[in-house]
């Protein structure tokens, strides 16, 4: 069975090509397609620093429009989101045969096939949000001709070990899971992120911009460590050159959608 991988290019190539990574179960139109007058009245009441920025939470988000304005853009569907959505929406995909394939090999096979098919030039400039932020900072020094990085709020990479956050959730969740959907599910999650901490180590290389969100998840029972984890990340991250550390607190985790002229201030200095 064929399979229609859904990807998105746009604007006119400048000197170099910006690659979105989108979070878990990122598709390519997630960039653009958010509703924000559907969630604005709810996020400003539940964060009260948000009122500052209200007049930005209006329409669509149009992140990867208002970034192709630069220069070419690329977003593509994340591969682990074929499998995800075989069990949640019972859709037929064959792209990812089996669990084993969810490694970081996989990925950079598929990611480079498709910089291939769709003509994304290089340079590269990539940026990563949620667990697209953890792939932006392996891919950083897997792909030839990259310039530099932009994380935006990222999964928590650094520990090596099943204490890390994303392995150790999607593990519990699978213990906890009462029907055989939930748990395909679950344990789904626990191949990903844990063949992706198996043997990485943390080395950033090229000039990187760090958004970081702090909060205190005291309200999430699976997440209750989540903030002294993501210090201990940011701390690490102190000790690179290379990067530039934006640190807010109880903000939105669409970082983005608050803060894309920092962003774009920060792209246009590497060109």
């Amino acid at each position: 069975m064929n399979v229609k991988i859904e990807a998105k290019k746009l604007g006119k190539y400048n000197g170099f090509s910006i690659i979105l990574f989108h979070g878990a179960g990122g598709y390519s139109g997630s960039w653009d397609d958010n509703d924000l007058d559907k969630y604005r009245k709810k996020w400003v009441k539940d964060w009260p620093k948000l009122k500052k920025y209200k007049h930005l939470l209006k329409g669509k988000s149009n992140t990867q429009k208002k970034l192709s304005k630069i220069t070419t853009t690329f977003s593509f569907t994340s591969p682990f989101w074929f499998e995800e959505h075989n069990l949640v929406r019972k859709t037929k995909f064959k792209l990812i045969p089996n669990n084993k394939l969810f490694n970081k090999k996989f990925y950079k096979l598929y990611l480079l096939n498709l910089l291939k098919v769709f003509k994304v030039k290089p340079p590269y400039v990539l940026i990563g949000f949620s667990e697209g932020g953890m792939w932006a900072l392996y891919f950083q020094n897997v792909l030839l001709e990259v310039i530099g990085c932009v994380c935006i709020d990222p999964e928590v990479p650094l520990l090596n070990t099943p204490e890390h956050l994303g392995v150790k959730a999607s593990y519990d969740k699978y213990l906890r899971a009462k029907n055989k959907l939930d748990k395909d599910k679950y344990m789904l999650g626990y191949y990903k992120y844990k063949n992706f901490v198996q043997n990485f180590k943390l080395n950033i290389t090229k000039p990187t911009l760090v958004m970081k969100n702090l909060q205190e998840y005291s309200t999430e029972k699976d997440y209750t460590n989540r903030f002294l984890t993501d210090c201990k990340f940011t701390s690490q991250l102190c000790k690179f050159k290379n990067v530039k550390l934006k640190v807010y607190f109880d903000e939105l985790h669409f970082l983005d959608w608050l803060h894309l002229d920092e962003i774009i201030k920060f792209i246009k200095k590497l060109s």
